[in-house]
Order: C-alpha cells, then structure tokens, then sequence
C-alpha cells in the first residue's frame, strides 16, 4: 500500500506542476483571430461536457480517498490523469466562449477559472488524506458551481430558463445541504458519547467511532460536490457506521436505551438528508440489485455497437447490383408474406427499445425544495458526456453508408409471379418480426427509473438479426417493380435504417425518440403496404387516433392531480403524487410511441402484444395514481368527481383501443386489390376537378369580344394545320378515354386520368387557335364555328363529369359530331376511302349485333324458364359494347388511323367475345348468330 501511496503522490505533483504553472497564466489573454459563431457554439458544448467530467473526476478522487484506512490509490491516480488532461481544454474553451462576452462578464469567468485552477491544484498538492482536501474541495465546489451556472451549453436549449433559475438559488440549497451535514455530524457525536457512557471498555466502540468520523468527513466535502450517486454513497457508509457502532454498544452488556434515542435522531437526520437530496431513504439492503442493475446497464449499452455494425451491414445490402431470379407466382407471394411479417416485427422491436430507454418526464412539482434542483443540476450533462462522444462516431459511419445506399445500381430480376408474392410475404413477415421488436424496445425502455435492460437488448438483437434478412428479400423484390416503384422503395429502406439508428441514439430521451419513431413509422407504413396483401390502412389510422385520445385523456387526468397536489399540505405527500403522476405521462407517451411503430402491422401477434402490453402499463400507472389521489379527495368533493370521471374516460378510451387491436384481422389479397383499386378511383374522381374548371374557363374565353387580325395565306395555312391537328389530337384522347372505361370491373384509371388531363390541356389551346384563326373567316363561317367550338367545350365537360361514375363511357355523340363537323370547318377534305369503308362495315356490325340481341330476346322469351339465365345479362352487354365500338369508331375517324386503330380493333374483339358468349348460352342460334356478325368482322380484319 505504501508503494501505491508513493506512486499517487509523485503522480499528483507531476500532474499539477506541468499542468496548472502554464495554462493558469495564459487564461484570456488576447486572441490573434475572432472565432466564429460555429467555434463558439462547438466550444460551448465541449465546456460543458468537460465542466461535468471534471466534476465526475473530482467526486470519485473525494471518494477514492475518504478511507484513511484503505484509499483507493489506483481510482484516485486515474481521477488525477483525467483532471490533469481536462483543465487545459476548459481553459482553452473557456476563453473561446468568453471572446463576445462583455468585459463583466469575462472577468467573472477569469476570476472563477483562477479559482478553479487553484483548489484543483491545492487538492493535487495534498497525500490524499481526506482532512487535507477538505478545504480544497469546498473551494472547488463553489469555483465550479458559479462556472457552471455561467456558461450556457447548447446541448440543451430547452433547460436554459431551468438552469438559470437554480443558478438564482444554488447558495441557499448549499446552505441546506450543509445544514443537514451539520446536524448529522452533531447527532453523531452525541451517539458516540452516549456509546462511550455505557461501559468502561470502549476499545471496539473506539475503532466504529474512527470508521463514523471518517464517513462524517467524507459526507462534509462530498456533499459540496453535487454528484447524487457519490453522495448517496457517502450516506449509505453512514447508516452502515452508524448500525455498526450500536452494535457495538449492545455487546458491552450495558443500559443503551440512550445510545438508540440518539441513534433514531441519527436516523431521522439521514432520512431528512437524503429527501433534500431527492436521493430517496438511505437503503444498504439493496446493493447487490443495484449492481445486478447495473451490470445488465452496462450490458445493454456494449451490446449497442454490434448491433449497430449489423445494421450497418444490412443497409449495405441495397449498394449491391441486383441479380435476376427466376421465381413462382407462389414463392414471390409467399416471399412479401415475409418481408412484410418480418417488417412488422422490426416495428414492435423498435417501438420496445424506444420504451424502454424513454427518459422520465422531470417533475412538474413547483413546490419541492430548491436544494432538489441543486441536485439534480449535473445529471443531463453527465448523460451529454456519456453519449456525445459515441454519437459523433456513428454520424461519420452513417455519413459512409449513406453515400454507398444512393449510388446503388439496381438490376431487373426476372421471375415467375408464384415466387414474387412468395417473396412478397416472406419480406412481409420480417417487417411485422421487424415492428414488434422496436415496440418492445421502447416499451423495455419506458421507465428510466426501472428500465427492463434484459428485454431491451432482446429487441436490440431481434432488430439486428432481422435488418440483414429484410434488405436481402427487399433487394430481390426492388428488382419486380418499375422505375418509380423501385425507387419509392429504395427511398422507404433508407428512411427505415435512418430512423431505427435515431432510436438507438435516442433511447432514453422522450423528444428525440418520438421524432424517431414518427420517422420510422412512416417508412415502414410505406413498406407494409407495398409488400402485404390486403394491408388496412383504416385500421392503422383508428389504432393511432385511439392511442392519441388516451394520451389526451391521460393529460387531463395529470391535470387534475396536478391541482390536487398544489392543495396537499404535506408535502411528502405531495412529491409522491408528483413523481406517480411523472411515471403516468411517461407511460402514455410510450402508449402512442409503441401505437406509431405497430400500428401498420397491428393485424399481427406480435405488434397486437406490444401496444396491448403498452395500453396496460398505462392503465396500472393511471389506476394506482387515482388510488394514490384517494386519501387526499375527501376535502375536495369537487374536484374527486372530476378525477373519478377523467379515470373512467381514459379506462373508456383504452377499452376501445383494445378492441380495435383485438378485431385487427390480416388482410388478403383480394382486400389489397380492391383497396388499391378504391384508392386509384378516389385519386381519378379528384384529378376530374382541375380538369373541369379548365374546360370551363376555356369555354367562357369564347364569351369574349375578338379582335379582327390579318394573316397571310402561310400563317393561315399553319394555324389551320395546328387547330385540326389539335381536335384531332382531342378525338384520339376521348377515344382512348372510352377503352379505359370499358372494363366495369376493372377500369384503366391510370389511362383515363392521362386522358382527362390531356383533354384538358387542349381545349384552351383550340380556343386560342380559334380565336387567332376566326379573324381571316367570314361572319357566317366564323359564327359556325363558335357554335361547334361551344358544343365541343360543353360536350368535354359533360364527358368528364360522366367519367365519374363507374361503367364504360357512352355519352360520346354530341362530341362525335360537334368534333366532326369543326375539323371539316377548319380543313374540309374527303374522307379517307379505307377508312369509310371500315366505318361502314362497324356500321354493319353495329346493326347486325342490335338485331343478334333481339334474336336472343325472342329465343329467352320461347324458352321462358329454362331459359339459361345469363342471357339476359349477356344480351344487355352485347348492346353495350357495340355502342362503345361506334364510339370509338366516330372519334377515331377523325384522328390518326395508326394510333387509333388499335382501339377500334380492342372494342369490335371485345364485341366478338360478348357475342359467342350469348351464341354458347344458346345452342340453337348459333347457326343464325354465324351468318349474322362474322362477314363484317372479317371485312373490319382486312
């Protein structure tokens, strides 16, 4: 031990002698140039960050050396290293971050840092007894409060009004903390006499009263400190001295009624102690739990890197090309089953890690003692010192990964459908596996207080084991979709990786988790629906709309029992309704944490237990606050029927989330098409607004008075040219409107909305093309064509607002002729021999398939009953289709024969396949149907 003592003094004297005789000279001295604004703010943090090490070190060297008997030398050398490696950085920082300040304000930093200085060297100076640091310790405690409370750290903006208000009263805490050290060194030395009067061999209570006065010291210069845990340790050496010497007494065989009454007032004196310290009652029983805590603490936060370099190694996957795979219809289904399971997995393990690292909310308590404040000041900058350093590592590896994720060249892969949905479900299942894991992860992590480390470093497991496996399927299934699909997707896995690594850095804080979550839940909301089947999109937002209404009605529970506690004298009674209170909000923003990240795979086991396990903390956390509340109501008969009713509304409120995850049924592949079907409509249906009011606007230009212009005969010749090949451009696009509206059952919405966008592009430019040509055309010629160019506008918009409603557009006649008659206006011509003769013979057909439905008629009216039923059906249909073939006909006639006679053939095959349907119903006419329809369809072929 002497060689150790000998180390830890030649140590000190090097440390301080090479250290504080050069930089406590050179403090403010004069810079060579102005820092900027970005140095300013970068230095503000480091000396915070510093300021709460130094604190930390100057703690455990305190604590290291308070045993006279047995000093940890090895602990004591290393918190003089790092003091020794600290204090030119805050002198450096320092006198950065005072380079704007005002010249009161600069010498008040100068004055504290030379303070600083000075007790961290007179306390290096000392043999690392504890009697010889006491005064050093008291000066550095008051040099490194003041500095404290003088900088202002970026970190956390929001704390900035928090911390000024304590710096206000940090004196009067002080002198309250070192009250209560008084009065227990007092109480303790009249335990010691007592001890001494109740037998003349003392020599056993002598060596406990060295052991008791040595833990008074201790506490004396450790509660100047400021660290909880240290002086929570101090306290708990106490109560363990304390127990010691009386027991000591009692084996003298003596009276020790004496010794007890004084050892109660100790007691009460420590009790007193640690509530000023917000330390809770000194407890020696629990030790091998708190370590038990720890270890697994510390457990969790080493198994954070692997996991991070696994994620890493997923999201590394999509910089790879992609390979062609050749799959079944079955296997790429049974693959999204996967992906999209294993997504929602993902989002309960990320929704558990978020839980369980969720900070407790501070108290909202304003009548709690000052000293509390005093406290408690140093804990947010120690936890800033603990994960800054990691937090800058990881956002130069993301910076890597993410350059890598947007130069990733993809390839198509070809396969067969049964194995893109076998892929499909396989991706499915790894993002609900995916889901489940981060809700528990933030549920594991809800409570600081009590955090489940062993569950939180499962979810943290379960989400690196899944990430690897769903990029893997979600590159083989990138390389099914389009350009855009491809795309979306890449961009929804990039968010996904972004966001589950903001949950790991932000495990623990309440706000950034929350921004993490949200993040994280929109891209996986996006993957969930790409990839599975019959995905509830309703049911998503009803789960997250009932999970924020009991945060809402949690609020205005807190709120009255925030009244409550203003109103209740004792005041232990009021910081235990305060803190039941703190844990219940905590509880409710985990509800709607877990809610955001399971609610699109809510269908699935395991994303349902998540938000269920979720809604019931909140529930017990709510129930044993009310409980709390109850004593307290009696006085207040107002306001217990106030809460007693906010109680049953919030239980109210849960119930119905509860059940909506319990009806939570997966979805099937015909849900899927029939929601995306819907979806596309309702997209359709909206885009038809725009489009009508251009139409609209175009049609009231024709209201306006024109101006007589004079072209020559090659400008006239152009504009006529551009005006018929703008409504014959308008003829192709209604026409192709009409076959993407044939299908009842299953429309070409993404045509039609092409359709009627374009529609509603050209009209104002024939409008303009009219009003510009109408100058070089006589009266009645021109007036002619206003009167068609009306009907056309008005025949467009009625067209648009049919399209509207389900079934095949068949209100084309009135455009049909107002377009017909314009182009002939504008450039009359004969009409194209070919393509009259095919129109005659759609013609033929179109009289033909009327006369065929009426044979069917006569036929079902010969059979009565036994007629087949579908031939009624099937005759309306016939009748149907041969009218949209002579639509398409007319507005094809008039556009360009290669573009549009692949319309025309697509309505007379379909008319073809109508009609053999209704000659298969009956046997019987198949001979007439033959000679009937088949000469004009071969005479259309030709």
């Amino acid at each position: 031990m002497f060689v150790y003592y000998l180390q830890f003094i030649i140590c000190n004297t090097h440390h301080c002698n090479s250290l504080f005789s050069r930089y406590i000279s050179r403090y403010f001295k004069s810079a060579s140039t102005t820092p900027s604004e970005h140095e300013k703010q970068e230095s503000e943090r480091r000396l915070a960050h510093s300021m709460a090490q130094l604190n930390a070190a100057v703690a455990a060297l305190a604590a290291a050396t308070a045993d006279r008997e047995n000093p940890d030398y090895a602990t004591a050398e290393l918190a003089m290293s790092t003091i020794s490696e600290l204090m030119p950085q805050i002198v450096k920082d320092s006198e950065v971050v005072s380079s704007d300040k005002d010249e009161a304000t600069r010498a008040a930093m100068r004055k504290h840092i030379h303070a600083l200085c000075d007790a961290t060297r007179e306390m290096c100076d000392g043999d690392g007894y504890p009697h010889d640091q006491g005064e050093a310790t008291s000066k550095f405690a008051a040099a490194t409060g003041k500095l404290v409370f003088l900088i202002s750290p970026v970190a956390d903006k929001g704390k900035q009004k928090h911390v000024t208000s304590a710096s206000i009263d940090s004196p009067r805490c002080q002198d309250t903390l070192n009250s209560a050290v008084s009065r227990l060194h007092d109480t303790a030395t009249h335990l010691v006499s007592a001890c001494k009067d109740t037998s003349a061999d003392c020599s056993g209570v002598e060596d406990t009263q060295q052991q008791l006065e040595d833990s008074l010291q201790q506490l004396a210069y450790i509660s100047n400190m400021g660290p909880a845990d240290t002086l929570n340790s101090a306290v708990s050496r106490l109560h363990d001295t304390t127990t010691h010497l009386v027991s000591a007494c009692r084996d003298t065989s003596a009276d020790c009624s004496g010794v007890e009454d004084t050892q109660q007032q100790l007691e009460d004196s420590l009790q007193q102690l640690a509530y000023i310290c917000n330390m809770g009652p000194a407890d020696t029983t629990g030790s091998e739990s708190s370590e038990e805590k720890e270890k697994r603490r510390l457990q969790f936060i080493n198994s954070m890197p692997a996991a991070k370099r696994r994620l890493d190694a997923a999201a590394q996957q999509l910089t790879k090309p992609m390979l062609c795979q050749m799959m079944s219809q079955e296997y790429a289904v049974q693959l999204e089953d996967q992906l999209a399971d294993k997504l929602a997995q993902l989002n309960a393990a990320v929704a558990a890690l978020v839980a369980a690292t969720a900070a407790q909310r501070g108290s909202r308590c304003t009548r709690r003692c000052y000293c509390r404040s005093v406290c408690s000041l140093l804990q947010p900058m120690l936890c800033q010192m603990m994960t800054q350093e990691y937090a800058v590592q990881l956002e130069d590896q993301l910076a890597d990964k993410l350059a890598q994720l947007n130069a990733a060249p993809m390839l198509c892969q070809m396969m067969t459908q049964e194995y893109a949905v076998q892929l499909e479900n396989q991706l499915a299942d790894k993002l609900v596996q995916l889901n489940a894991a981060v809700a528990a992860l933030v549920a594991a992590t809800a409570d600081r207080e009590n955090p489940d480390y062993a569950a939180a470093e499962s979810a943290v497991s379960t989400i690196t084991s899944i990430m690897p496996h769903l990029m893997q399927d979600s590159r083989k299934l990138c390389g099914t979709k389009t350009d855009a699909e491809q795309a979306a997707m890449l961009q929804d896995l990039r968010q996904l990786c972004d966001a589950t690594r903001d949950i790991y850095d932000n495990a623990g804080k309440p706000e950034g988790v929350a921004d993490a979550v949200a993040k994280y839940s929109a891209a996986s909301s996006n993957l969930v629906f790409c990839v599975t089947p019959g995905a509830d999109n309703a049911k998503e937002n009803e789960v997250i709309g009932l999970s924020a209404e009991s945060c809402g009605k949690a609020s205005e529970l807190l709120s009255l029992v925030q009244r409550l506690t203003e109103q209740v004298p004792d005041s232990s009674a009021a910081a235990e309704l305060d803190s039941r209170g703190a844990h219940t909000a905590d509880a409710a923003q985990a509800l709607l944490t877990v809610a955001q990240a399971t609610a699109a795979s809510i269908q699935h086991g395991h994303c349902k237990e998540q938000l269920l396990g979720a809604a019931g903390t909140l529930r017990s956390s709510a129930d044993t606050l009310t409980a709390s509340c109850s004593p307290h109501l009696p006085q207040h008969p107002e306001l217990q029927q106030q809460l007693q009713a906010s109680h049953h509304q919030l239980n109210d409120s849960l119930d119905k989330l509860v059940d909506a995850c319990n009806t939570a049924q997966p979805g099937t592949r015909a849900d899927a098409a029939k929601t995306d079907r819907e979806k596309r409509q309702l997209q359709f249906v909206t885009s038809l607004t725009g489009a009508k009011n251009r139409i609209y606007d175009a049609e009231q230009q024709l209201q306006q008075p024109l101006t007589k212009q004079t072209l020559n005969k090659e400008d006239t010749a152009v504009l006529e040219q551009n005006l018929s090949e703008r409504v014959t451009r308008l003829n192709a696009v209604v026409a192709a409107l009409a076959v993407a509206k044939a299908d009842v059952n299953n429309p070409d919405y993404t045509t039609a909305e092409q359709s009627v966008k374009e529609i509603s592009e050209l009209m104002p430019l024939i409008v303009q093309d009219y009003r510009k040509l109408s100058g070089t055309k006589e009266e009645a010629e021109r007036a002619a064509m206003l009167d068609e160019l009306k009907a056309l506008c008005h025949a467009s918009r009625n067209i648009c607002e049919s399209v509207e409603q389900p079934g095949p557009l068949l209100n084309t006649a009135e455009f049909n002729k107002a377009s017909n008659k314009l182009v002939f206006l504008v450039s009359p011509k004969l009409g194209d021999p070919k393509e009259q003769k095919k129109l005659a013979a759609l013609q033929e057909a179109h009289s033909k398939a009327h006369s065929h439905a009426q044979q069917a008629q006569r036929v079902q009216t010969a059979l009565g009953p036994a007629a087949p039923a579908q031939l009624t059906t099937t005759g309306a249909r016939l009748l149907e289709d041969a009218e949209h073939m002579m639509s398409v006909a007319h507005m094809a006639n008039t556009s360009s024969p290669s573009k549009q006679s692949s319309a025309v053939m697509l309505a007379a095959q379909k008319l073809r396949a109508v009609r053999q349907t209704l000659v298969g119903s009956d046997a019987s006419s198949a001979e007439a149907a033959r000679f009937c329809c088949r000469p004009h369809y071969l005479t259309l072929f030709s």
